[in-house]
C-alpha cells in the first residue's frame, strides 16, 4: 500500500510540474510601448504607474513626462497591461480597461491607456445650533448598473473630522445621492441625503463628472427615538440567537443595529428613529441556521410585541440530464453551479451559507442552507449550453424566481447541440477596437458578456435562436435588462440567428454607454 502512495504522490506531482511549466513562456523576446492619456482632455498623462503581468512574472514602470513609456524583453504570453496615477481612476473606469492579449513578436505592440480623472465631493456637517458634528459617516452612493438596471449603490464612504468636514474620494463619474449617515452612538441625528431621500431612486441624484470636485454640507436635526422590542420563539435551551434591525435595500450602507436575545427569546432595540426597517433573527438549532425575517415600520412611538418564529433551511435535491450528439460519458460534465440570494439587504445574504454538492459522477446535487427569498440561478458547464432548469416543475432558467416554502426537485437539461458566433468590433471611423465588452441577448433575455482585444472575438456553446449582439466601451452603464433603454441607445446592435452546428459572423461598432 505503501509503494502504491508513494508512486500515486510522484504521478501528482510529476503533472503538478508539467502543468506549472506550460504556464511559463517560453520566450521573453517581445517589446511592447504605448502611451497614457486623459479621457477627458486626451492629454498625455505624465509619469504614470504602468504594470505588464504575465503567467509567472511581471514588470513596472513609469511613463516620461509625455506619457510615453516602452518595454522591452518582455514575455511572449498572455499579459494584462494597467496604468495608474495620482488624482485618476485606475484603468477599467472609464476609458480603457486593464488589456489582456497574447503578445507575440508580430502582434501590434503600441497601446493607448486612457485614464479618468477622478471626482470628488467635499463638505461640512452642522447640527440645528450650527456646531459641527463630528465623526458623521457620509456616504455618496452613485447609480450603477446592477444586473442590468439601474440602481443606487453604496460607493466608498468617510467620516467627519473634528471641525465637521469631510472629503470623499476617488469617485468614479455618474449621478450621485449624498448621505450623511449616523453611525454608532450617533442614533439621535436624522440621517440626511442630498438631493433627495434615497427611495426617490437614481433619477433623483445629481450628476458628477470626471474632475469635478462638488460641495455638499448638511444640517442635522435631532431624532425622535423609540423602543422595538418582542420575542423569538422556539428556542432550545442553550439555543444561540441573535436579533439585528437594519435599513431595508441593496444601496443602505448602514452596519445594523443588534441586540442581545434573553434565554426566553425576549429582545429589545432602546434607541430605533423612525422609518422603515427589517428585522431579522437567527438561532443555531439543530446544528442548523433557522431565520426570520419581517418588515417594520417604526412611527413615533414605542412598538412592542413584535413575534419572531425562525424557520428552518431549506435543502434541494437536483439532478443533471445532458441531452448530447455524442456518445454518453460515464460521468456528466463539470458543472459550476449557484443560487443567488437577489433583491435583499445584504444582511440577508448572511442567514446561512447556500452550498452545492454534486455526486461523484456529477448527475446529481444537492442544495443546503436556502432561506426564503428570490434567487436567479448560474451555470458553467462547457461546451454545453443550458438547455432547461425546473424546479418543481416551474421554469428558473430565465431571470428571478421566488423560494418560500420546499420547492421540490431541480432538474437541468444540458446540450451540446449549440452555435458559434465570430465577430469583428471597430469605432466609428473603422479602426479596430483596441477593447470592448460585448453583450448577448437572446431573444430578450441576457445571456452574458464577452470581452474584446484588438477588434476581434468568438464564442462558442451558444444555445440556437434569435440573438442581439452590441459592443460597449464599459459594461458599467448598459441597461441591458431595461428593454426601454437598449431601444433608446443600443442604435449599433447586430440580430443574429445562432443554429446548431453552425458558425455566424457579424461586425460590430463599439458604442459609448450613456452615464445616465
Amino acid at each position: 500500500m505503501r509503494l502504491v502512495l508513494l508512486l500515486l504522490i510522484g504521478a501528482v506531482a510529476a503533472v503538478a510540474q508539467n502543468r506549472t511549466s506550460a504556464l511559463v513562456p517560453a520566450r521573453f523576446d517581445c517589446a511592447i510601448d504605448g502611451a497614457v492619456v486623459d479621457h477627458v482632455t486626451h492629454q498625455p498623462v505624465p509619469r504614470a504607474k504602468i504594470a505588464v503581468v504575465w503567467p509567472g512574472g511581471n514588470r513596472t514602470g513609469a511613463a516620461d513626462n509625455s506619457g510615453r513609456w516602452s518595454f522591452g524583453g518582455i514575455a511572449c504570453a498572455r499579459v494584462s497591461v494597467s496604468a495608474s496615477r495620482f488624482g485618476y481612476l485606475d484603468s477599467g473606469y472609464i476609458g480603457s480597461p486593464p488589456l489582456n492579449f497574447l503578445l507575440s513578436p508580430d502582434s501590434p505592440s503600441h497601446l493607448s491607456i486612457e485614464l479618468t480623472p477622478q471626482a470628488t465631493v467635499t463638505g461640512k456637517v452642522v447640527d440645528e445650533n450650527g456646531d459641527p458634528v463630528a465623526g458623521m459617516r457620509i456616504v455618496p452612493y452613485i447609480a450603477r448598473v446592477v444586473d442590468g438596471r439601474r440602481q443606487l449603490t453604496n460607493g466608498p464612504q468617510t467620516v467627519t473630522n473634528d471641525i465637521g468636514q469631510f472629503r470623499v474620494a476617488p469617485l468614479e463619474p455618474g449621478r450621485y445621492t449624498v448621505c450623511a449617515e449616523p453611525a454608532m452612538g450617533q442614533a439621535n441625528y436624522q440621517e440626511a441625503c442630498y438631493p433627495a431621500p434615497l427611495e426617490a431612486g437614481p433619477a433623483s441624484a445629481m450628476r458628477l463628472d470626471a474632475g469635478q470636485e462638488s460641495e455638499v454640507d448638511f444640517a442635522l436635526a435631532r431624532a425622535h427615538l423609540v423602543r422595538l422590542s418582542g420575542v423569538v420563539t422556539g428556542l432550545h435551551p442553550g439555543a444561540r440567537a441573535a436579533v439585528w434591525l437594519s435599513r431595508p435595500g441593496l444601496a443602505r450602507r448602514q452596519p445594523a443595529m443588534t441586540s442581545n436575545v434573553s434565554p426566553e427569546g425576549a429582545f429589545a432595540f432602546r434607541e430605533v428613529p423612525a422609518g422603515s426597517w427589517t428585522l431579522t433573527a437567527t438561532a443555531n438549532l439543530d446544528e442548523r441556521s433557522w431565520s426570520a425575517r419581517i418588515p417594520v415600520e417604526v412611527g413615533d412611538s414605542d412598538v412592542d410585541g413584535i413575534v419572531l418564529t425562525p424557520e428552518p433551511p431549506m435543502t434541494i435535491a437536483g439532478t443533471i440530464r445532458t441531452d448530447s450528439q455524442n456518445a454518453p460519458a460515464e460521468s456528466g460534465p463539470g458543472v459550476g453551479l449557484s443560487l443567488r440570494l437577489a433583491g435583499s439587504m445584504p444582511a440577508a445574504r448572511n442567514f446561512g451559507t447556500v452550498n452545492v454538492v454534486f455526486s461523484d459522477d456529477n448527475r446529481s446535487f444537492t442544495i443546503t442552507g436556502i432561506t426564503p427569498g428570490s434567487y436567479s440561478l448560474t451555470m458553467s458547464a462547457p461546451p454545453f449550453f443550458l438547455k432547461s432548469a425546473t424546479l418543481g416543475g416551474l421554469d428558473i432558467g430565465h431571470g428571478e424566481f421566488t423560494i418560500n416554502t420546499d420547492p421540490g426537485p431541480m432538474e437541468i437539461v444540458l446540450s451540446d447541440a449549440g452555435g458559434s458566433l465570430e465577430g469583428d468590433v471597430s469605432m466609428y471611423d473603422g479602426s479596430p477596437a483596441a477593447s470592448a465588452s460585448i453583450i448577448l441577448l437572446r431573444e430578450g433575455e441576457f445571456v452574458r458578456v464577452l470581452s474584446v482585444v484588438n477588434g476581434h472575438f468568438n464564442v462558442g456553446n451558444l444555445q440556437p435562436g434569435a440573438y442581439t449582439v452590441s459592443a460597449w466601451d464599459s459594461i458599467r452603464n448598459v441597461e441591458y435588462a431595461n428593454p426601454e433603454w437598449m431601444r433608446q441607445y443600443a442604435e449599433a446592435s447586430a440580430a443574429v440567428t445562432i443554429e446548431a452546428g453552425h458558425d455566424a459572423r457579424i461586425k460590430l461598432i463599439r458604442q459609448a454607454a450613456p452615464l445616465e
